[in-house]
């Protein structure tokens, strides 16, 4: 907007005298006063127009903030990897668990096994997981240390039945004081 257009704009004259130190006469005193009142009418009438602006543009952002959104939810949707048949995720599966647990070492000399890895599969999505779940040769292979929990027994006799007819790969460890390997129930269910 041009200066010399707005409400509280002054002659060139006053102007002058707003720029230096010299004394307004009393014509330029009311015409800097008049000026003032203008400007301050202009800024109560802009504030509501700039309430109204930034109220806008809030919405404007949060409706490309829920497009954003929407776009990458459907993005997934889309994505290839969610056609892949079960056989072609289960063989994805095979070698994500060859990672986890190296079949070629003796179980003795193996790193600590993490099941945890083989359950980040079942979190990707509820289709990951029915294919994870029914992927045998991943939960042929486990180690487990029984250290008096009996939620133990139970995640063992889960692991032996997902894995199904996979031959099994264990390495077992039981941790409580004076109690033999015999006498667990882990290990009498990892037998059974």
């Amino acid at each position: 907007m041009d200066q010399s257009t707005l409400p509280h704009s002054v002659k060139p004259s006053t102007n002058q005298v707003i720029r230096s130190n010299q004394i307004p006469h009393e014509a330029e005193v009311e015409e800097i006063s008049r000026s003032i009142d203008a400007a301050k009418s202009l800024r109560v009438s802009l504030a509501s127009q700039i309430t109204a602006a930034e109220l806008a543009l809030f919405q404007l952002r949060r409706m490309d903030h829920n497009a954003m959104q929407h776009i990458r939810r459907c993005t997934g949707a889309l994505s290839p990897i969610r056609r892949l048949p079960p056989e072609v995720l289960s063989r994805i599966f095979h070698f994500y668990h060859q990672d986890c647990f190296d079949h070629v070492s003796p179980v003795a000399q193996q790193p600590p096994f993490d099941s945890d890895r083989i359950w980040t599969l079942g979190e990707i999505c509820n289709y990951w997981r029915s294919a994870a779940l029914t992927t045998g040769h991943l939960w042929s292979t486990f180690q487990i240390s029984c250290k008096g929990r009996p939620k133990k027994t139970e995640a063992a006799l889960a692991w032996l039945l997902r894995a199904g007819n996979y031959p099994l790969t264990f390495s077992f460890e039981c941790a409580v004081h004076g109690e033999s390997a015999m006498d667990c129930d882990v290990f009498k269910a990892l037998l059974s």
